[in-house]
This record gives structure tokens, C-alpha cells and sequence, in this order.
């Protein structure tokens, strides 16, 4: 295929603008779903390197989202508006939920999300974030979330879904709310993996064991080099389990609190969310 016809079919993808871009992973995504990401904006100068090593041609605006402008994100794509924003506003107004939520100004990355849809108003909108978002303070945050897009005009849709249903082998529940302008109704994908979907679930052993003599020859992979210490504490802990209690535990390798260090993948399972 010519370079000629893949940016003509490129040009013919729905056109979005991701917003909380971070490395990138949801950008990936929908890329891989059709979409043509133009623009994309964070504020962690990270985030920005990253993209840049893998989608150089794309603008990229390493900025506080509150100081952009639609004009502006407008004129930087090309004069070419969104299909579809996307992103995960981060929820730090969880620990003042209530009757001030509104005015909790950690609220404010949101409200400037939304102001940007509002000024865009995109067919569609899509926003993915923590599965506490819709139970903590008893769900206000997400209604919150739902009501101020539904005064925009659009018809929501929310699900909690879980990676591992499509194929990841990682279990993650992810909450996802869709916002549409197009009349056509909306279904999430049905799981294709586990008990609904009738595919057995990936397995952390298929997809990372080759991986286990390697080391930082291979790209993005820097295995840790433990202590005598803590090699002895892993060989306690069986396959899918964890570090035996305390007073289980030889006097020479315990320490006062472990957390959630000590645990042990299983090879035959999906890991646990990462």
C-alpha cells in the first residue's frame, strides 16, 4: 500500500483530541480502533517525551488544562475539529465530596474537561477512571460527572469493565462513561474472555516468562536486583500467594510491616491489577 493511500485513509478516521494524555495507552487504543488522534494535552512533561518518541507528528500541548483554549487547540489541529475527546480527568475532589463539590476547586480539572467539550462539542466524549469513582461518597462524584455532560445534550452511557474480558492479562476494573451526540444507541463490547465471554483468560506466564533469564537487553525491561534478604522472603511465598504471617517467618528476615510487597504472581492467571 502507498504512503499516499494510508494518509487518505488516515484523513477519512474520525478525527479526536485527547485530553490527560499521560504515556499515551488510550491514545494507543483508539488509534487502534479507527480513530485519528490530532492533538493531545498533559501537564506532566513526561508524559510529553513520551509522546513525541512515539507520535512525533502529532501536537502534542505540555500545558495546565485550564489555560487552553478551544480556539487554540483548533488552530494548532489545522482547523479541524474533534469527532470524539477523550481522556481520565483525575478525581481529587473525592475527599470533600458532598454539598460543596461544585466549589472544591481540585474539581477544577474536570470542569475545565468539560468546558472544552462544551466549546468543541464533539459527536462524542469519552472519560475512563478508577471503579471507586462511581461507589465512593456514595457514587456523587461520577453523577456529578454524568449530570454536567447531560446539560451539554448528551446522552451517557456507563460501564465497569474489566481488561481482562479483552484479552489483557492483568485483571483491572476500569469505569467508562460515553457521551453521545449521534442518535444511533450505545452497547459496550460484550467480554470476549472469562465466564461471559467463553475464552480462557490470558495468563501472566504466556505473555511475560520469556522474560525471566533476560535482561536489560531487551527493551523496557530492567529486572531488580534484590538483596540475600529479600530473595529469601520470595522463596517463601507460593505461586499466586503471598509472604506467610509474621510469626511464621524466620527471626533473621521479618520486619514490622510488609504491606502488599510480598506477593507472588500466578503464572496460570491473569496478574492482579497493576
Amino acid at each position: 500500500m502507498s504512503f499516499t493511500k494510508l494518509q487518505s485513509e488516515k484523513a477519512e478516521r474520525p478525527i479526536a483530541y485527547a485530553l490527560f494524555a499521560g504515556a499515551g495507552g488510550f491514545h494507543l487504543g483508539l488509534e487502534m480502533a479507527g480513530f485519528n488522534i490530532i492533538l493531545a494535552t498533559d501537564i506532566n512533561p513526561y508524559a510529553e517525551q513520551t509522546h513525541r518518541v512515539n507520535w512525533p507528528n502529532v501536537p502534542f500541548l505540555c500545558e495546565d488544562i485550564r489555560t487552553i483554549t478551544a480556539d487554540r487547540m483548533i488552530t494548532i489541529a489545522g482547523g479541524r475539529k474533534p469527532f470524539l475527546i477523550f481522556g481520565g480527568p483525575p478525581c481529587q475532589g473525592f475527599s470533600t465530596l458532598g454539598d460543596k463539590l461544585s466549589s472544591d476547586p481540585r474539581n477544577q480539572l474536570f470542569a475545565a474537561f468539560a468546558r472544552l467539550v462544551g466549546e468543541l462539542m464533539p459527536k462524542a466524549v469519552l472519560i475512563e477512571n478508577i471503579q471507586a469513582f462511581v461507589t465512593m461518597y456514595n457514587g456523587k462524584y461520577a453523577d456529578y460527572v454524568l449530570r454536567k455532560l447531560e446539560d451539554l445534550g448528551y446522552t451517557m452511557y456507563q460501564a465497569i469493565l474489566n481488561a481482562a474480558d479483552y484479552g489483557v492479562p492483568q485483571i483491572r476494573h476500569r469505569v467508562f462513561f460515553l457521551g453521545t451526540r449521534v442518535k444511533n444507541p450505545f452497547t459496550f463490547p460484550r467480554p470476549v474472555y472469562g465466564p461471559i465471554g467463553g475464552t480462557p483468560y490470558e495468563t501472566v506466564g504466556k505473555w511475560i516468562m520469556d522474560l525471566a533469564d533476560k535482561g536489560p537487553e531487551v527493551p523496557n525491561h530492567i529486572p531488580l536486583r534484590h538483596s540475600n534478604k529479600v530473595v529469601s522472603r520470595y522463596r517463601l511465598v507460593p505461586e499466586g500467594g503471598k509472604l506467610p504471617p509474621l510469626d511464621k517467618l524466620p527471626k533473621e528476615i521479618r520486619r514490622k510491616n510488609f504491606g502488599n510487597t510480598y506477593k507472588r504472581l500466578s503464572r496460570d492467571r491473569p496478574s492482579l491489577t497493576l
